[in-house]
Formats: structure tokens, sequence, C-alpha cells
């Protein structure tokens, strides 16, 4: 017997995107903005996937595109992937210059260097003195 009501079919089982793609992977690299609601970031906050794909393709796709090319259902266009590759190369010179930068700075200790340290001796102290003063004459 087969179904024939919505209620005798099974459900269907929920459609579930987990594959990363290629062209995913560089749209969440190149996104220069912040997710964080509450503006605490130095980041601007996203503007939005409209604005997003604005910016990336300068008004010459929908977003229903783009998501169809990240999802891998559809094969993205040459020049789609040459705007990614091209923003993914201008970003990589952003941090190899800023990791040139980082390793030219000389080392330093930071604010609290040895502070642990301290606390730990000054304990140590209060201890041994407290120790001291709790010891009776015949110890």
């Amino acid at each position: 017997m087969t179904p024939t009501s919505a209620r005798e079919r099974p459900p269907h089982p929920p459609k579930t995107n987990n594959v990363r793609t290629p062209i995913a992977d560089a749209l969440s690299v190149l996104m220069p903005w912040s997710s964080d609601p509450c503006g605490n970031s130095a980041k601007p906050s996203f503007p939005g996937l409209h604005e997003l794909v604005r910016q990336l393709t300068g008004g010459r796709t929908t977003v229903r595109a783009v998501q169809l090319w990240s999802s891998g259902r559809r094969n993205a266009p040459a020049w789609f992937v040459a705007i990614l590759r091209d923003r993914l190369l201008a970003r990589r010179a952003e941090i190899d210059a800023a990791l040139e930068a980082l390793a030219a700075m000389p080392e330093r200790r930071g604010n609290g260097y040895g502070l642990r340290q301290w606390w730990r001796d000054k304990r140590n102290r209060e201890i041994q003195e407290a120790r001291k003063a709790h010891q009776g004459p015949f110890r």
C-alpha cells in the first residue's frame, strides 16, 4: 500500500549543505566585516549579503547566483573566479606585509612580565612569616 496523503508519507530528510567549496572558503576569507552585533569589534559591521556581492562584482551578478556558486550547485564563471583570485592575492600581500612587520619587531616582555613570580614570592614570604610567628618555644 502506498501512502496517499501527506500525513501518511514519511517526512523528507532535512537538506544540509555541509560541503565546503573553494568559492565559499574564498568568500569567507574576503569578508572584512565583523559579525559582532554589539559593535565591540574595530571592524565595521557587516553591511549585508547584497552589499558584499555588489562590492565584489560591481553589480554584475545577483546574490542568488553567488549562493549557487558557493554551494557548488552551479559552476562559477571565470570572471568571478578571477575576481576572487585577485582579491585573495591582494589580501595575501597585506597578510605577508603584516607578518614581516611582526617579525621585524624587537622581542619585548609584556607589562605583566614577572608579576606572577612576584606574587608567588610575596605569598611564600607571608607563609614563612606566619609559620615563624606561630612556632612555640619548643620547636
